[in-house]
């Protein structure tokens, strides 16, 4: 039995009631304070929101007026020389304004979310300092560029892609052109890689920036690259002491120490191999149905999107399945993955035409883009990824602008 009585008859517990009380009081004021500045976020939210709305209208509404301008403009009759020339001055000019006004008010859409999203991240009370910055309108200009041919700036089928940020610089698998092309990340075309290429389609960087490894759907391979002036500089299709081949290789990645993690498409796994291409150990055997992409995490797990229908696969670094709170079996058609400096997931939706941005609880967070041609728009998306300073950057299969820059 406690005694409720202490040696000088004080109750030992009344203390303690006061300090509950105290912690109570102050609880309650904490709480109040951050209902406050939740309120003020969502009203923040709503400004910026009905704004976007506004000025979108207003430039969509400005596109259709000079898009029937030029209409009319190009159905008039010029009765001599000069009056065409003129004619074909004022189109022109007309044709500029137009593609220019098109990306002038475009915001940065990564930063755009509805208040429900926000109502949901504030209920997690350590992200609440996190929540008004992550997703406020950074109003970035959008660059979009190329379309679809084989020439400069043309783009056929491109697959996947890889971010060097040392250099700033973007790697994409141009596939069906044959090449790899090297970008600046503000979307300026370097230089391109097609030596020994026939449908490169996986790339990454290796922990050298001057080297870079290819996936090759068609030559069954992986091939590895000396950048500053295209070099190849080895070429893999048998490992494991020649026992072992490539099958469709897909998506790529690698790890801090130098292991290289190919997704063998067709022979269902994870090939993981050293530095001097050896063997290191293979996943998902028995599990993996045609995997599309890999990525590694923190040296410690790895992501597989499979085209199996639980879509998403997360393995330890030794091959052993762990929890996986990310479901992808609502996407139609999930291609590429990526992560985000906030270890945000993204992965694109081949036949949605967009991006799905999942939170490390699992929960998708935003959906960026949509089906379509246009600017913000993505048809067919596949390789993404993320700068350091937060630009989101798809290539899709548009016939116009494959490569965006956010």
């Amino acid at each position: 039995m406690l005694m409720e009585t202490a040696i000088d008859g004080s109750n030992p517990f009344h203390s303690f009631d006061m300090i509950e009380g105290k912690i109570r009081t102050r609880f309650n004021i904490i709480i109040e304070k951050l209902l406050m500045r939740r309120d003020t976020i969502l009203k923040n939210l709503a400004e910026v929101k009905i704004e976007y709305e506004k000025k979108d209208r207003s430039r969509k509404l400005s596109i259709e007026e000079m898009k029937e301008c030029k209409k009319q403009m190009e159905t008039m009759k010029a009765d001599n020389a000069s009056a065409q020339k003129f004619k074909n001055q004022c189109l022109e000019k007309l044709e500029k304004d137009l593609q220019e006004f098109e990306i002038s008010v475009v915001p940065n859409l990564m930063f755009l979310c509805d208040s429900i999203e926000v109502e949901r991240r504030i209920g997690n009370l350590g992200e609440l300092l996190n929540a008004s910055e992550f997703y406020k309108s950074k109003k970035l200009p959008v660059i979009h560029k190329g379309r679809k041919g084989c020439g400069l700036k043309e783009f056929d089928y491109p697959k996947g892609i890889s971010l060097d940020i040392i250099n700033h610089h973007i790697h994409i698998a141009d596939s069906k052109n044959k090449r790899i092309l090297i970008y600046t990340t503000h979307g300026e075309q370097i230089s391109e890689i097609t030596e020994g290429l026939s449908s490169p389609y996986g790339v990454v960087l290796a922990n050298n920036p001057n080297e870079l490894y290819v996936t090759d759907i068609a030559e069954h391979a992986l091939f590895k690259f000396f950048i500053p002036n295209p070099t190849l500089i080895h070429k893999v299709t048998n490992f494991d002491k020649g026992r072992e081949k490539f099958n469709v290789p897909k998506g790529i990645d690698i790890d801090s120490h130098n292991q290289v993690y190919i997704a063998d498409s067709e022979n269902d796994r994870i090939v993981v191999l050293g530095p001097r291409y050896e063997l290191r150990s293979v996943i998902g055997v028995g599990i993996l149905k045609g995997p599309l992409d890999v990525k590694v995490k923190y040296n410690k797990l790895v992501y597989v999107l499979d085209q199996s229908k639980e879509r998403l696969h997360v393995f330890s670094m030794y091959g052993e399945r762990e929890n996986n709170r990310i479901d992808l079996t609502k996407m139609f058609a999930p291609i590429f993955l990526a992560f985000d400096n906030r270890d945000n997931l993204l992965v694109s939706d081949y036949h949605h035409g967009c991006i799905n941005i999942y939170g490390q609880d699992g929960l998708l967070l935003h959906s960026l883009g949509k089906h379509g041609q246009g600017i913000g728009e993505f048809m067919r998306p596949t390789g993404v990824v993320i700068t350091e300073e937060g630009r989101l950057i798809v290539l899709s299969q548009s016939l116009w602008y494959p490569l965006q820059i956010f």
